[in-house]
């Protein structure tokens, strides 16, 4: 994990399940006998085994990972977003935190479900209809190299609650898709490594031809 991953979850960890509820996780493989996850109003078990050490448990309702949120908390910067993201008073069942806007929106109602149409390593599409603005939260990691279409047209992907992706949706019947296209460093590596593959049989050639030339070639 990067450092702006264990710092966020170092952090989220003193409010208690906050965390949970923003990656929308669902299962949890614990150490046997971690008192974290042994109250029964909080986690529901499903296995364990004192032998091998382990507890699995189940978090109840999980967050959805893909909704429209309609309220918006602005950051100034990293350490801004955890401030808000550890305040007491951030709701992460109708809020978002994004470190490119300057405006806050106070939420007006709660999240609209969005569905997952494709769920792929490099490709998410997600559906949804919304009766006014909001921004679609996908709790997936934000990175490099990921691009965003809404309805067709291309958007820019925001960075949400410091490590996930979010975009601008209008009122109405929206479908997004993200796609992962490899940043320049791993182009010049295909490029690289196929400059490579057609320059070992050039090299092996030239060197038939030098024994060859030369009388060295095998009868």
């Amino acid at each position: 994990a990067s450092q702006d991953t264990r710092d966020w979850w170092g952090r989220l960890a003193a409010v208690g399940d906050r965390a949970l509820r923003l990656t929308g996780v669902q299962y949890i493989l614990a150490p046997y006998g971690d008192p974290r996850f042994l109250d029964p109003e909080r986690f529901t078990p499903l296995w364990e085994s004192a032998p091998v050490g382990i507890r699995v448990v189940n978090v109840p309702e999980p967050t959805p990972t893909a909704r429209v949120l309609y309220g918006l908390r602005p950051a100034a910067g990293p350490e801004a977003a955890l401030d808000i993201l550890t305040d007491p008073g951030f709701d992460p069942a109708r809020e978002v935190v994004l470190e490119s806007s300057d405006q806050r929106i106070v939420a007006q109602r709660p999240a609209t479900a969005a569905h997952r149409v494709r769920n792929d390593p490099t490709h998410v599409t997600i559906y949804t209809r919304t009766e006014r603005p909001g921004i679609l939260v996908l709790a997936d990691a934000y990175a490099e190299g990921w691009t965003a279409r809404v309805n067709g047209e291309p958007t820019e992907i925001l960075r949400a609650n410091r490590l996930h992706r979010a975009v601008h949706l209008g009122r109405g019947d929206n479908l997004v898709e993200f796609v992962y296209r490899p940043g320049r460093t791993i182009a010049a590596l295909y490029i690289t490594a196929a400059g490579w593959a057609g320059l070992v049989p050039l090299l092996l050639w030239s060197a038939w031809r030098r024994r060859r030339n030369t009388g060295g070639e095998p009868e």
